[in-house]
């Protein structure tokens, strides 16, 4: 992802985190001369705004509910779609067809502050799973060698599997207004296990394939995750 797009994604959530701790905020409710300070809602639905924009581009629905006093479980599931998102790097891969899909389990626990707001201030870590497919034709040469070139070259269908497993750690905001929209953005850092590989070729397919798109590839990598979450409470 390039520079420009990444700090597109980070800046509107950025500043909402800092404004936030500036003011050591917290969901709160003043009754007489006491303050008291209660958790967020006990359930709240969410769609997530940023994921649609995402190299795979994922509609996101999520749910949070409320463990025990203030520990909570998120849960969260998507579907990948063909579309390219603003990822430039990614559009040069113009693939045929894109589909998968994204799960999330997530547990997070909300601080109390001193202060009188309607914020939630919390600390998340998170679980992840995504399957993503891509559909491609390809011409290969078949029966080739370093002297004689290829016998023939034949357009090829085949299937890229695409899969993630992960985890994250996050801190984040919760927003309520009017007891009724609840907007969610965190920030956070991660390491997950990516491994690529390509089906559809035939066992006797004598193939000479230069960009390695044969060869399946595994890797580790830190990654850093940010969201910007709209939902309703509903309980």
């Amino acid at each position: 992802m390039k520079k420009v797009e990444l700090l597109k994604y980070c800046l509107p959530v950025f500043l909402n985190l800092i404004t936030t701790f500036g003011g050591k905020a917290q969901f709160y409710s003043d009754t007489s001369f006491f303050k008291t300070y209660k958790a967020p809602p006990k359930l709240i639905l969410k769609i997530d705004l940023l994921s649609v924009w995402d190299k795979y581009s994922t509609p996101q629905l999520a749910l949070e509910h409320r463990l025990k006093n203030n520990l909570y479980l998120q849960h969260e599931v998507g579907y990948v779609t063909s579309f390219k998102g603003v990822n430039l790097d990614f559009l040069e891969d113009d693939h045929e067809k894109t589909s998968g899909f994204k799960l999330k389990n997530e547990i997070r626990y909300y601080f109390d502050f001193e202060r009188q707001s309607r914020n939630g201030v919390y600390l998340a870590g998170e679980i992840l799973v995504s399957y993503v497919y891509h559909r491609d034709a390809k011409f290969f040469g078949i029966g080739c060698d370093n002297q004689n070139g290829c016998d023939f070259y034949r357009q090829i269908t085949y299937r890229t599997v695409d899969r993630n497993y992960g985890m994250h750690l996050k801190i984040g905001v919760n927003r309520l207004y009017k007891e009724i929209v609840s907007i969610d953005t965190f920030l956070g850092m991660g390491y997950k296990w990516n491994h690529i590989r390509t089906t559809g070729f035939q066992a006797d397919d004598d193939i000479i394939d230069d960009t390695g798109l044969l060869t399946p590839e595994s890797i580790w990598k830190y990654n850093l995750t940010i969201g910007l979450k709209v939902g309703i409470i509903l309980k």
